[in-house]
C-alpha cells in the first residue's frame, strides 16, 4: 500500500505542491505513488511527516469529508486510541463534543468553520486521523464527491489524477434557502440582542461597548454579556448538529475562500449575499456567514491568522525563494499560492507586499533598505552600476554619500571601478582604490615593477587617470629604489602587512577623547542619516588607533546586534540603526564609541542644554556627564585630548585648532 492508496485524494492535489511539501532526501521524487509506508518510515520523522500531509489536506482537500480523502476511516465501528495524539488536539475534540464517527464524516473545511477550533487544532486532528488510517491497512477506492457524507463507493473513478476537486460555489445550493434560514433564526431575537449583534458580531469594525451601552441604556458589561449570549446561540445554531445544511454551506464557503481571501470574494461567492436581512435591520446576508467563518476580517481581507501574521508568512516565503536573486514571476505566484492565497486574490495580495517587486517577467526581493533595493536592481541589470544610477533606479530620496557608505560597508557589494558597484557573487575583480590597487599590482609582480607598467595595467582595467596613478606611485606609500621603478615598502618586524601611519594620530583627531583608563573614544553627533540606518565614515586616526589598515574589515557586536567597520577608500561604520533604536536615540544626541575586543562599547549622552555655562557644555562634549567646578573643567578637557591636566588655556586651544574641534574652541574662547 502506497501513500496514494492510503490517501487517494492526494492524487487530485497539485502535483508541484505535493512534491514540494513531501520531498524527502534519498527517496524518489514521486515516492508517494510508488513506495509503501513501511519503506519510507525509517527516513521520515513520522509525527512531522503526518503534519505535513495534513497541511496539504487542509489546504487542498478542505471540501471533502475525511472518509472520502482516506476511505479506510469509513469503518465507524473501529474507534482509535487517541492517547498518542497531541494533548491539545484531544482537548479540542472534547471541547467540540466530537465523537469518532462524527469527526471522520466532516470535512477539514467544516472543522475550520468551528470558531473554537484553530487551524493548528484542525491540522493536528487531520494528522491523527490519517495516522489512524495508515495503521488500519488495506486501501479503498477514491471518489471525488465533495461534502457528500454517504458511504464510500467501491468502484474507482476513471482517472482521479486528472481533475482536481473544485468546491461548488455556494450559489448552487438550490436545496438550502439561506436567506429564509437566517431570517427565521434572527426573528426570535429581542431588540437589544438584534442591536448588539448587528453592531458588534456582524459589524466590521464593531461599534464600541460604550457607544452601544449609552444608546440602549445599560452598562458596558451588560452589552458584553448580550454579545456573548448572541455568539453562543449563533454557533450552536450553525454547528450544534441541528442545522447540517448551514454547517455544510459555511464549510463550502471556507473551502472556496481558502486561508487568505478578499472580503469581496465572500460577497461574490453567492448572488444572495447582498440580500438585506430585515430581521437584522437590513444588513446584507454575507455578514452572517462572515461571523461563522474561521477567518478574521481586517482591512477588506479575510485571513485565518491575523492579517499581519499572514503578510509576514508570505514575506518569509518570498524572501526565501528570492535569496539568490531574481526569479521568474511564476515562482513568486506559486510561493504565494502555497501560503494559502487562491488565484482570484493573488494579484491583490502581492500588491500589499511592497518588499516584492515585479520587473517584466521577473520578481525580486525589494526589501526596505537601500542595500536590499540596490541588490535587486543590480541583479536585474546584471552589470555594475554607479551610485547615481542605483539611486535613480530605486526611485528614492537618498543622499549620494550615504548610499556609497552603505554599499561599501555591506559584504554583498564591491566596487568594480572607481564609480561602479557590483555584487560580490559575480566574482569580478574588486577595485579597492588607487593606492591599494598599486599595492596589489606590485604583489602580483613579485613586489617591484616599472612605474610605466603599473600605470598601463591599472588604467587599462579601471576608469582612473594616468596622472592619478603616477601621483600615488611616486608618493610616500611606495619605495622608489631606482629610477622608473617602485617596490613595496618595508614591513614592521611584528607583522607581514605594510606599516600604516595615518596623517594624524588619535590625539590630534577630531572628536576623539581619552578617558581615565587611557582609552580613546570617538564622539558621533547623531543626525537623520544615522537614525535611518546609513553608514558613515570615521577619522583615519581613530581607525588606525583601533588597529585597522586600508582594506581591512572588522565586525563588532553590541547590545542590539552587530556593526561592520570596513576600510576601503576611507574607514566606515555600517548601519547602527538597531543600536540607536535600542538606545532610543534622537537627532542631536551624542554617541561615544570604542571597540573592546570584538565588542563595541558605547556611551549615549543627550544634547547639551543651551542654558549651561560654556565651560560646562564643553565638558559634556568631551564625554563628562556631570557638572564640575569651573576650576576643574579645563584640566578635564586637557586630559581628554591627550594633554597634561596643567596645560594652560592657550595650549589647549592650539591643540583643539589642530584637531579642528571648532565646537569646543567656540565654547572655550573668551568672549
Amino acid at each position: 500500500m502506497t501513500l496514494v492508496d492510503l490517501l487517494p485524494g492526494l492524487s487530485t492535489f497539485p502535483e508541484e505542491e505535493v512534491g514540494a511539501r513531501l520531498n524527502v532526501a534519498g527517496l524518489p521524487r514521486d515516492w508517494w505513488r510508488t513506495l509503501p509506508p513501511a519503506d519510507f518510515a525509517q527516513v521520515v520523522d513520522e509525527p512531522g511527516f503526518w503534519i505535513r500531509v495534513a497541511e496539504l489536506v487542509v489546504d487542498y482537500g478542505s471540501a471533502y469529508p475525511l472518509t472520502r480523502l482516506a476511505p479506510l476511516l469509513a469503518d465507524a465501528n473501529s474507534v482509535p486510541h487517541t492517547a498518542r495524539w497531541p494533548r491539545a488536539v484531544v482537548i479540542a475534540l472534547r471541547r467540540e463534543r466530537l465523537d469518532w464517527r462524527g469527526l471522520v464524516a466532516m470535512s477539514p473545511g467544516e472543522l475550520l468553520a468551528r470558531p473554537r477550533l484553530r487551524r493548528t487544532d484542525v491540522v493536528g486532528i487531520v494528522a491523527g486521523a490519517l495516522r489512524e488510517a495508515h495503521d488500519r491497512g488495506a486501501p479503498v477506492a477514491w471518489t471525488a464527491d465533495p461534502v457528500n457524507h454517504g458511504a464510500p463507493k467501491s468502484e474507482p473513478s476513471p482517472d482521479p489524477a486528472r481533475t482536481p476537486p473544485t468546491p461548488e460555489p455556494a450559489s448552487t445550493e438550490s436545496r438550502f434557502d439561506i436567506v429564509a434560514c437566517v431570517t427565521a433564526f434572527t426573528d426570535t431575537w429581542t431588540q437589544r440582542e438584534t442591536r448588539v449583534a448587528v453592531d458588534r458580531l456582524f459589524a466590521h469594525p464593531p461599534a464600541t461597548l460604550e457607544a452601544i451601552a449609552q444608546d440602549i441604556g445599560i452598562t458596558r458589561e451588560g452589552v458584553r454579556q448580550i454579545q456573548k449570549k448572541c455568539r453562543a446561540r449563533l454557533e450552536d445554531w450553525a454547528f450544534g448538529g441541528g442545522n447540517p445544511q448551514l454547517a455544510s454551506y459555511v464549510a463550502k464557503l471556507a473551502a472556496r475562500l481558502g486561508p487568505i481571501a478578499r472580503v469581496r470574494d465572500l460577497i461574490e461567492a453567492d448572488e444572495r449575499h447582498r440580500t438585506p436581512i430585515d430581521s437584522l435591520r437590513g444588513i446584507p446576508l454575507w455578514r452572517v456567514p462572515a461571523a461563522l467563518l474561521p477567518h478574521r476580517m481586517t482591512d477588506e481581507w479575510l485571513t485565518h491568522d491575523t492579517l499581519a501574521d499572514a503578510e509576514d508568512a508570505t514575506r518569509r516565503a518570498l524572501r526565501e525563494i528570492c535569496a539568490d536573486g531574481a526569479v521568474p514571476w511564476s515562482e513568486v505566484e506559486n510561493a504565494t499560492r502555497r501560503c494559502g492565497v487562491y488565484e482570484d486574490a493573488l494579484a491583490d495580495w502581492l500588491d500589499r507586499l511592497p518588499q516584492i517587486r515585479r520587473f517584466d517577467t521577473q520578481g525580486v526581493w525589494w526589501g526596505s533598505s537601500i542595500n536590499d533595493k540596490a541588490e535587486a536592481v543590480l541583479t536585474l541589470r546584471n552589470v555594475p552600476l554607479t551610485a547615481e544610477q542605483i539611486i535613480e533606479l530605486v526611485n528614492g530620496d537618498y543622499a549620494f554619500s550615504s548610499v556609497c557608505n552603505q554599499l561599501q560597508a555591506d559584504e554583498r557589494f564591491m566596487r568594480t571601478d572607481r564609480l561602479h558597484y557590483g555584487l560580490r557573487r559575480w566574482d569580478l575583480e574588486e577595485y579597492l582604490g588607487i593606492r591599494e590597487m598599486i599595492e596589489r599590482e606590485l604583489r602580483t609582480r613579485g613586489g617591484a615593477a616599472r612605474i610605466d607598467a603599473v600605470v598601463e595595467s591599472l588604467t587599462s582595467r579601471f576608469d582612473i587617470s594616468e596622472n592619478s596613478v603616477r601621483a600615488y606611485a611616486t608618493g610616500p606609500s611606495f619605495d622608489r629604489y631606482q629610477p622608473g621603478w617602485i617596490r613595496l615598502p618595508r614591513t614592521d618586524a611584528s607583522t607581514s602587512a605594510p606599516a600604516y601611519k595615518p596623517r594624524r594620530d588619535v590625539s590630534t583627531t577630531q572628536r576623539c577623547f581619552r578617558d581615565r583608563e587611557q582609552r580613546w573614544w570617538h564622539r558621533i553627533d547623531l543626525n537623520g542619516d544615522h537614525l535611518r540606518g546609513s553608514g558613515f565614515p570615521v577619522p583615519t586616526g581613530f581607525a588606525a588607533h583601533l588597529g585597522l589598515v586600508p582594506g581591512a574589515r572588522r565586525t563588532l557586536t553590541h547590545d542590539a546586534g552587530e556593526v561592520t567597520v570596513v576600510w576601503r577608500n576611507q574607514p566606515c561604520f555600517g548601519s547602527m540603526r538597531p543600536l540607536l533604536l535600542d538606545l532610543n536615540a534622537a537627532e542631536g544626541d551624542h554617541l561615544f564609541v570604542i571597540p573592546s575586543g570584538d565588542r563595541l562599547l558605547t556611551r549615549h549622552i543627550r544634547p547639551v542644554e543651551d542654558d549651561l555655562p560654556p565651560l560646562q557644555r564643553a565638558v559634556r562634549l568631551v564625554g563628562w556627564t556631570t557638572r564640575v567646578p569651573d576650576a576643574q573643567a579645563l584640566p578635564i578637557i586637557a586630559s581628554r585630548i591627550g594633554l597634561p591636566a596643567t596645560t594652560p588655556l592657550a595650549a589647549v586651544l592650539a591643540r583643539l585648532g589642530e584637531r579642528r574641534d571648532k565646537d569646543l574652541i567656540d565654547l572655550l574662547t573668551p568672549s
